[in-house]
């Protein structure tokens, strides 16, 4: 279960220095030229990643509800790939408002 506290505190430290260091240049996609609101996509983007950092715990939860070790590991791990495909998703989306208005 080790290795869903390390996706949770991955995502904790890469929102951290999205969010507060301000250095979106680290997501991917990402043109200075393509975007006005640098500040509004880094608070954005630093938001999202924290709430990917705490649902990402879920998949301890997940581990320790299913009494089956194998059957909770897969479960725990499929939550964790749904987390960061429908994550990133709505980081895609959502950047786009902060994108130029050409």
């Amino acid at each position: 279960m080790s290795r869903f506290v390390w996706l949770g505190a991955f995502f904790l430290i890469l929102g951290l220095i999205i969010r507060v260091g301000k250095k979106v240049e680290l997501l991917p996609g990402y043109n200075k030229e393509d975007f006005d609101d640098k500040e509004g996509l880094a608070k954005w983007s630093g938001n999202m990643l924290f709430l990917m950092s705490v649902l990402s715990l879920g998949g301890i939860l997940i581990g320790h509800l299913i009494s089956h070790p194998i059957v909770g590991l897969v479960m725990g791990v499929v939550y964790s790939m749904m987390l960061i495909c429908g994550g990133i998703m709505v980081l895609m989306v959502g950047s786009a408002k902060f994108k130029n208005k050409k």
